[in-house]
């Protein structure tokens, strides 16, 4: 395995990452197996892959679980992306929800379920032009300066 170094938020990190949608995304993948998920993360660990990719809206939290799970002390040898919100609805529709008490409470149950208190890098999953880029931006920027992620990132 080839390895770099992400030079802004000084993480070395695995040229190779698994994005773990399928890994209990139940509301994409029907068919998956829980169990066959964990095997792939601690394959792609025994391949020498560092970097895991996830969302709370990947099997609306399962996919996060899932992960905590296998990398559970072990977690400092590994560097975790997650992204939030995305807000599941009851009727299986999401809504893009950016406002800041959302988002607070979408990285502390993003933590709760990866079984860490923090989380290497951060993304804005989606931005929502109803809701105020600043506040956005500016709650994410003060949950980065409590420590709660290293890097953050934004996608539009």
């Amino acid at each position: 395995m080839k390895y770099t170094k992400l030079q802004k938020a000084g993480l070395n990190i695995s040229k190779l990452g698994l994005g773990t949608n399928a890994v209990g995304g139940h509301n994409l993948y029907a068919d998956v197996n829980e169990e066959e998920g964990k095997r792939l993360i601690e394959e792609a660990i025994q391949q020498g892959i560092t970097f895991f990719d996830t969302a709370d809206s990947y099997g609306f939290g399962r996919s996060e679980e899932l992960v905590g799970e296998v990398l559970k002390g072990k977690r400092h040898e590994f560097v975790l992306a997650t992204k939030g919100g995305i807000q599941p609805l009851l009727n299986g529709e999401v809504h893009i929800n950016n406002e800041r008490s959302y988002l607070r409470n979408a990285v502390e149950n993003s933590l709760r379920r990866l079984q860490t208190d923090y989380i290497d890098l951060y993304y804005l999953h989606f931005t929502n032009p109803e809701t105020s880029y600043i506040d956005s931006i500016g709650e994410l920027t003060r949950l980065k300066e409590e420590g709660k992620f290293v890097q953050l990132e934004y996608l539009t």
